[in-house]
């Protein structure tokens, strides 16, 4: 192979997927192009299964971070944990290749890699895993300043699951099922949840509702029309028939993927570049 590319997302769904989907765009155009896709081991339980070309394999990590089920309960020290405690085991996989890296495409919010990448002289390209208009947002945050508007005064301003929930869609009518997942970079509150889940329960309408640690205990809020699942394939359950809606937090990932599939949005917008999708 003439050029080794060794990729590392953010531990993210929305990012993990991004930046595979590039991979796979890149080992399209040219046969002699390998990619190593770095994850932790936690991931690659997720993902390993997937289909994928023979020109990209995968590398992993040790779970030194939270787990993904449960790291929107304390987003502040899983981002902390991944700043901190993901560097050292990339840099081992670095080390361990037969194929010295052409390139590393590590996520943006990963920035540790470059730091990896100077160090073993390493060229690293950053990839940008939201929309272009939030990159443009920070790429001019300059002119903000410049003409007056920051800073702004604020004050005063308040998978066993997998089989079932497949099975459980098929059984049901066409468009007649609200899927819901917000994501897991931020998190709904305890209180906004069971509002959530009372008004599905009020409303009658059937859903599907990822809700990872919160499914056992919104389960009895919610009532018998739906099902609460800790994961499921996102992109799968968008294209699936039955769907009829998506109430989203407006992650970039999940716009693509629900636009792709043709599945209208009700937008729950949380931070960082969600308000500006939902608009």
């Amino acid at each position: 192979m003439a050029c080794h590319v060794v990729a590392l997302p953010y531990p993210g769904r929305g990012h993990v997927n991004s930046l595979m989907n590039l991979c796979k765009l890149l080992v399209s155009k040219k046969n002699d192009i390998l990619v190593t896709f770095v994850v932790t081991e936690e991931w690659l339980g997720f993902i390993g299964s997937d289909p994928k070309p023979d020109n990209i394999r995968y590398a992993s990590i040790p779970n030194v971070i939270p787990s993904e089920l449960v790291r929107a309960a304390d987003i502040e020290s899983f981002l902390e944990a991944t700043m901190t405690k993901m560097e050292a085991p990339f840099e081992r996989v670095l080390s361990q290749l037969e194929q010295p890296p052409t390139v590393i495409v590590a996520d943006t919010i990963v920035s540790f890699a470059v730091v990896v990448g100077n160090r073993k002289n390493i060229p690293v390209v950053s990839f940008w895993a939201m929309s272009a208009s939030f990159f443009s947002t920070f790429l001019h945050v300059y002119l903000y300043a410049k003409n007056g508007d920051l800073p702004v005064d604020i004050s005063g301003t308040d998978h066993s699951d997998h089989l079932s929930y497949l099975e459980w869609l098929d059984c049901q009518h066409k468009s007649s099922v609200l899927y819901i997942s917000m994501g897991s970079f931020l998190s709904v509150s305890s209180a906004q949840m069971v509002e959530i889940a009372a008004g599905l329960r009020d409303s009658g309408v059937r859903f599907l509702w990822v809700a990872r640690d919160e499914a056992s205990r919104l389960k009895d809020v919610c009532g018998d029309m739906g099902l609460l699942v800790r994961w499921c394939d996102q992109l799968r359950v968008l294209s699936h028939s039955s769907i009829g809606g998506f109430l989203t937090h407006c992650g970039w990932n999940s716009i693509q993927e629900s636009v792709f599939s043709g599945v209208p949005f009700l937008t729950f917008p949380l931070g960082m570049d969600q308000p500006q999708n939902s608009r």
